[in-house]
């Protein structure tokens, strides 16, 4: 197993988590101090700047999990078209991102709702994306369990992205009053949970990769040196892709 392909998972899952951090805070208190000075248009005009430039490092963090990782081992001739799709929808999203950036800039909120909407349904495919590929390495590399509450994680995501386009568009429309605002508290509520759920997760993975790159077990971290059996002897997890390590 290629040590130098773990490192490198395993600093794009750091950066992923803490770039999707450091977006949510930086742009959350951005707003609430714009409310707070009575300028919440300076909010609706910088905010999907601040977002898109602190989410950059996060793109990197997705292009190294979308590297190209090890072909001559087998079982780990990982899939192409999710590998290839995850970094070009998630390079093509940043971009939306910027092209919003530039037209609030240039002509305000003039365009708001095909620039949110187009970035919304990018976003969705980016994350369920994502998720995908971190569940195939997650099964590949390290425990199975991990792999299937991936796989519950992005299960909840697309859930919550149809609740959302249901109620808002199709239930309530712009007029939705009260009831409107109580079904955008409670799905934001639940996307954030959903959201604190997968970073987590992003972070057990670079954890586990860690203890392969050490030669233990991502699984149980039993002590693998010398092992050339192919399986764990603790907890009988595939050990093919710990060789090595």
């Amino acid at each position: 197993m290629n040590v130098d392909w773990l490192k490198r998972l395993r600093r794009g899952a750091r950066l992923l988590l803490w770039s999707q951090v450091a977006a949510y805070l930086l742009v959350n208190v951005f707003g609430a101090l714009s409310v707070f000075f009575g300028q919440p248009q300076a909010y609706l005009t910088w905010g999907v700047l601040i977002h898109t430039s602190a989410s950059l490092p996060g793109l990197f963090g997705v292009f190294a999990l979308s590297s190209r990782g090890p072909r001559d081992e087998p079982g780990q001739c990982l899939s192409e078209p999710l590998r290839l799709a995850c970094g070009g929808v998630a390079a093509f999203g940043w971009l939306l991102h910027v092209a919003w950036a530039v037209s609030t800039l240039v002509a305000g909120d003039q365009h708001r709702a095909a620039w949110e909407l187009s970035s919304r349904i990018v976003g969705v495919l980016m994350v369920v994306l994502v998720l995908s590929r971190m569940r195939q390495l997650a099964s590949t590399l390290v425990a199975a369990h991990l792999a299937r509450s991936f796989l519950s994680v992005t299960y909840a995501y697309m859930a919550l992205a149809l609740a959302d386009y249901v109620v808002f568009a199709l239930v309530l429309g712009p007029d939705g009053g009260g009831a409107d605002m109580f079904c955008g508290w409670a799905l934001t509520g639940l996307g954030v949970v959903v959201w604190i759920w997968g970073l987590v997760l992003l972070g057990r993975f670079a954890s586990r990769i860690g203890t392969v790159i050490a030669g233990h077990c991502g699984n149980c971290e039993y002590d693998l040196t010398g092992n050339v059996s192919g399986v764990c002897p603790e907890c009988g997890t595939e050990a093919r892709a710990l060789q090595g390590a």
